[in-house]
Order: structure tokens, then sequence, then C-alpha cells
């Protein structure tokens, strides 16, 4: 089942059909823009086989310019794919296909720059909630009862989820660097005294960040640093695993540079010193690993 109403908002159960039919539409637009198109891919809640969605599919085309793609409108009407002006901005240009009924839609297409903050944001929350169940099943309550309060208002359904989608976003981009070797700046090294209203803090690893990476606080995203026995000044190290904080607007990645094994509880204990005054939980590079700390003080 394929198709929409304008406006409207209708959830059905994930039909295995929908990862055929969006291959066959990558293929078709691979076609027709040719070297134009880096990289053509399923998302959206259609490419999430655990949850319901909406009977429309999203495809996401990566290209390095949009300079080239007024060149393809006509081919690309000519197969189907109708450029939707109105829906255009600076990180994207959108084309629809409709179905039997021309007030319908059973595609979406979002042609936004290869690599960049759009591109990742529809890959890796679609990979993260894949990879997620408790998330997965969160998000689909949420868009349920959104569903069921606003069947006529597409614009008020949208909004509902887009505090449960933006913090879903940054977890994601923690999560994308899982297993990946990166660059760490040091801004507080092993014996740093933090000092924050009546606490103190002492960092007993080296506690860092990694450069021109925007976590969820607007800053860098911060990285606890394990494997070294004195303070450092930057270094390069694995993502071994993720701090996700429930009662806090940014998550933490946790690198080793030692190439030392670790499990989530043993690096649980290793960042309590600070993670005791939230309610996190740590996932391990190996996801099978978790645990869960439940002391939530507040800072």
């Amino acid at each position: 089942m394929l198709g929409l109403k304008q406006n409207t908002v209708a959830l059905v159960p994930h039909d295995p059909a929908w990862k055929r039919v969006a291959a066959e539409e990558c293929a078709r637009i691979r076609d027709i823009l040719g070297d134009v198109c880096i990289d053509c891919a399923h998302v959206g809640s259609t490419s999430i086989e655990s949850i319901c969605a909406k009977p429309s599919i999203d495809i996401a085309v990566g290209v390095d310019s949009f300079e080239k793609l007024p060149l393809y409108f006509d081919q690309m009407k000519d197969s189907g794919y109708i450029h939707r002006e109105k829906n255009d901005n600076e990180w994207q240009l959108f084309f629809s296909k409709c179905g039997d009924a021309p007030d319908t839609r059973t595609l979406h297409i979002h042609v936004v720059i290869h690599g960049g903050r759009e591109w990742r944001n529809y890959i890796n929350f679609r990979d993260y909630i894949r990879s997620h169940e408790c998330d997965a099943k969160k998000y689909e309550e949420l868009k349920l009862r959104l569903c069921e309060s606003f069947p006529l208002d597409r614009v008020s359904y949208t909004d509902g989820k887009a505090e449960f989608i933006e913090r879903m976003l940054c977890r994601s981009d923690a999560y994308s660097y899982l297993g990946k070797r990166v660059e760490i700046g040091i801004d507080r090294p092993i014996g740093y005294l933090h000092r924050k209203g009546e606490k103190t803090l002492l960092y007993p690893i080296n506690y860092g960040f990694l450069p021109g990476i925007i976590g969820g606080d607007g800053e860098e995203l911060d990285v606890y640093v394990l494997g070294a026995d004195r303070p450092l000044e930057s270094t390069v190290g694995k993502i071994v695993g993720i701090v996700y904080r429930e009662d806090d607007i940014e998550d933490k990645l946790i690198a080793s540079i030692d190439n030392t094994y670790r499990t989530a509880e043993e690096m649980a204990r290793a960042i309590e010193f600070q993670e005791k005054y939230y309610i996190s939980r740590v996932e391990a590079l190996d996801a099978s690993e978790q645990i869960k700390n439940t002391n939530g003080e507040n800072k």
C-alpha cells in the first residue's frame, strides 16, 4: 500500500515491499542524474522495519552541488518526479511523485548536499533507530498519539515530532562515531579541577572533545579518554562507547587510546566520577553490553 492524501496523516504497519519500491526508485533516479547523484538512500520511517509509517516513501539524494540540477528537471518530470519549488530551501531541493489520484503522494525526494549536515541527519537517524529498539518504540508511540490527535493536520503532526527528532538526531550523530578513530582535543586533563557552584570535580582521566564537531549543547562533542596515565594535550583514539544521558541535552563519547577492550560496566566505572550526577547509560562498541546508571543526582 502506497499513497497518502496531502495534508492528512495515516499510519500503517511496515510493508516489506517498501524496500523493493525504494530500491527501484533509487535506480531510476540514478539513471536520470548520472554522475550528479553521488548516492541515493531510502530514509524516513518506511525504511525502519520495526515501526509503522505513513505510506509514502522518503528518499535522500546526495549531490555535490545544486548548480546542475535544473538541467534534469524535465527528465525528472517525465519520470513522474515533480519539483515542488515551494518546499525548496537553502539546503534542499524537493520532488514528489503522485499516486493514482492527483492529490496523493507516494514518494518524497530530498536532494541535499552529500556528506552535509542534512545528508548525515537522514542517514544517522535511520541507522540509529533501526538498531535501538527502545527509542524506535518511543518514536512509534509518539507518532501514533499525534496521528490520533491530528489526522487532518500534517503541520501539527510534524511539529509534534520535532523535539523528539532533534534529540534523536543528537544521539544518532554520537552513535555514528562508534568504532571510528578520531582526533581528540583535551581541555580537562588528568588532575584537572572543575569548579561549578559548590562542587569541585577532580578528573581522574583525560576529558576532551572532537574539534569542529558540535554536540547537543551547541559546543564541541565531549569525549572521555581511557588508556592514558598522564595528562594529555591531544590524542588519537577509537570510539569504543557512548554515554546516553536521559536528563541532559548532550551525550558523550568514550575513546580508547591503548587498544584495550572494555565492557560497558568497566567504562561506566571509569566515568562514574561525573556521570553519577546524571541518569545515563553506556553503550559499548559491543552493543550487547550495556549498563544503566540510575543515580540521577543533579549537578
